[in-house]
């Protein structure tokens, strides 16, 4: 598990341009060397590499996400099966058609960490109530 951030990493690679050695900027910094070394030789962070592989892009899981927080502002906090069907109505047409895999979800919420998930509740059917399926779990911003 890394133990430094994306910042400190680009920090020691600018050291590296401006004359600092791969070994002092790695030691200055708290970056393992192999990282800093194939970081300065120009290979891509994991996380780069991995959004080739995602079913949206950046940008739709921004406005994705977005989407959340208004509904949640309004009160009305999407539950994941909703999430799941307006992601799947982004997705580019082809044949055969691109679905999102079971864990996309989890994903989702672990690239999006300012949404969360709230635990479903039940409520009374009484005028003042409303009552929800246990499996629906709502996200809130937060």
């Amino acid at each position: 598990m890394q133990n430094y951030t994306e910042d400190a990493l680009q920090r020691a690679i600018l050291a590296n341009k401006e004359g600092l050695g791969l070994r002092k900027a790695a030691k200055l910094w708290g970056i393992p060397l192999t990282t800093l070394y194939d970081r300065v030789k120009g290979s891509k962070s994991r996380k780069v590499v991995a959004e080739a592989r995602q079913r949206l892009s950046r940008k739709q899981e921004t406005e994705l996400a977005g989407w959340v927080r208004i509904q949640d502002a309004l009160g009305n906090a999407p539950s994941h099966s909703q999430v799941i069907a307006i992601a799947s109505t982004l997705l580019p047409p082809s044949d055969p058609p691109i679905r999102l895999g079971k864990h996309w979800m989890e994903g989702f919420l672990k690239r999006n960490p300012e949404i969360k998930t709230l635990r479903g509740f039940l409520r009374n059917n009484e005028p003042s109530g409303y009552q929800t399926h246990p499996s629906e779990r709502p996200l809130e911003y937060g």
